[in-house]
């Protein structure tokens, strides 16, 4: 995907900056030791991601070995002749597996939400007390008829500076009416000129405490809830167990020895995946670590006055690769993002189940993910003509993303695929790979009648490989092909 996206220049500017920013840090050595620390401590966190990120490249693969193996394990088990008994607890050990990813699922999704109420709850928890308090002098005040209040403290100081009252009484010429209106502004609590906005947040502070009164009961059905989907898996764990282990004692040989195999690999694929997401998240940490740590490198060079121009050649450096490697990682992101779309799109153009299937989803690592309706991974039970819809508009899509101007060779592009959708294929797969020179190897049950006739406007040439047997043995000759 890195040589699709043609973003080798982006390495070759950030490997430049790199050399550059070494040989500067060196000069920087004797004159600011602490921001030599830090620079060698930038260096060794970025191995360590290296690091991390290969490692993160190896387990990705051996978990897709993992998940391709219990693919094609499963498929043995499916294809394989065997007794209404048999079939009946494979069955049902697919249903448990099915309803387990969901629950799994659903258990992520009520942790995330569980996790954001308790951070929206936090502060009013702590606050309680504040706003316990706030609330009752309110309700004194308010108890003392100042909310709302009879005059507003402002509202007096003004009568008392324009010198006259709103009867038009002018105080200089009435100096009882300005001694009362004195008294009254010297009784007047400040807090009548903000009576307003204590109305309205004796309210907010009313829905506070009603909310952190809630709270336990919330918090208490939410644990609720996950820990009985917990259950409700340990006990679907342990009906799966059982049924494999029937499965493994049966009288066949064969299913035996399958079965044995899909459980080695779906704990080795269960390991690959933990391992996968424990070093995602290294990647992220150790990511955060060296953005702060370059952060304080950069503190430190601007502490080097008496080195301006070493200290902007630095500064340049730090940024640049910075930008260099955010543009490289935006651009790749939107990348996967089209590829994604059109695979989806082609995907859902092609297919003949349209309604079983809700998208199509392509992850950072290019893993490939068909989900159904209710949002569960579909991939491992899609037919093999599915399957080859899905990899056909994959193929596509990095054709229209690459900008490579290159033929493509396809091997049996439509085989396994029944009548219908070979007829669709053979209809719009032209359209999905247009202005390439395209070159397809079919079989003559694939290449019918039917799916030529589809297909005539845009072939150039036919060919057909004529097999003979000669004396020296068989003999292959690539004639041109008449119907």
């Amino acid at each position: 995907m890195f040589k699709i996206s043609q973003l080798a220049l982006f390495e070759d500017v950030f490997s430049h900056l790199k050399n550059r920013n070494d040989e500067y840090s060196k000069e920087l050595k004797n004159i600011n030791p602490k921001a030599e620390h830090i620079k060698s401590l930038i260096d060794d966190r970025q191995a360590q991601l290296d690091v991390a990120k290969s490692n993160l490249e190896e387990y990705s693969d051996k978990a897709n070995e993992a998940i391709e193996l219990e693919k094609e394990l499963d498929r043995k088990l499916r294809d394989y002749p065997t007794s209404e008994e048999i079939r009946d607890w494979q069955n049902r050990r697919d249903g448990l597996e099915k309803k387990a990813d969901q629950l799994e699922q659903r258990i992520v999704e009520l942790c995330e939400e569980h996790k954001d109420y308790l951070i929206k709850t936090a502060p009013l928890l702590v606050a309680y007390e504040a706003i316990s308090f706030m609330e009752d002098n309110i309700c004194i005040k308010d108890a003392e008829e100042l909310i709302p209040p009879r005059y507003r403290k402002g509202f007096l100081e003004e009568l008392l500076e324009r010198g006259f009252c709103i009867c038009q009484t002018k105080f200089s010429e009435n100096k009882t009416a300005k001694k009362e209106v004195e008294k009254l502004f010297i009784e007047c609590d400040p807090i009548t000129d903000i009576s307003n906005e204590l109305s309205v947040e004796k309210k907010n502070l009313e829905a506070m405490k009603v909310e952190v009164k809630s709270f336990k009961e919330e918090h208490v059905k939410c644990a609720k809830q996950i820990n009985g989907m917990k259950k409700e898996l340990e006990e679907i764990s342990i009906e799966e167990k059982k049924i494999t282990e029937k499965l493994q004692n049966v009288d066949d040989e064969k299913i035996r020895r399958w079965e044995q195999e899909l459980e080695v690999v779906k704990k080795k694929k269960t390991e690959m995946i933990e391992n996968r997401a424990r070093r995602k998240q290294r990647i992220e940490d150790l990511k955060t670590e060296i953005g702060n740590l370059k952060k304080e490198y950069e503190h430190e060079l601007r502490k080097i006055y008496k080195h301006t121009e070493l200290k902007k050649k630095l500064l340049f450096c730090s940024k640049a690769m910075g930008a260099a490697t955010d543009i490289k990682d935006e651009i790749m992101d939107e990348i996967r993002n089209e590829i994604e779309e059109l695979t989806r799109n082609q995907f859902f153009e092609l297919i003949w189940k349209r309604e079983n299937f809700k998208t199509v989803q392509i992850s950072e690592d290019y893993d490939i993910s068909v989900l159904d309706q209710n949002g569960v991974e579909a991939i491992g039970t899609l037919s093999d003509g599915e399957r080859q819809v899905l990899a056909l508009s994959f193929i596509a899509a990095l054709n229209i993303i690459s900008g490579f101007d290159a033929p493509i060779m396809i091997d049996t592009p439509l085989g396994r695929i029944s009548k219908e959708p070979k007829s669709n294929i053979a209809t719009k797969l032209p359209n999905y790979l247009k202005g390439k020179q395209l070159t397809l190897l079919v079989t003559e049950e694939e290449y019918t009648e039917e799916v030529r006739n589809k297909m005539r406007r845009f072939v150039e040439k036919e060919y057909k490989i004529d097999f003979r047997d000669t004396e020296t043995g068989n003999e292959a000759e690539v004639i041109e092909y008449e119907a």
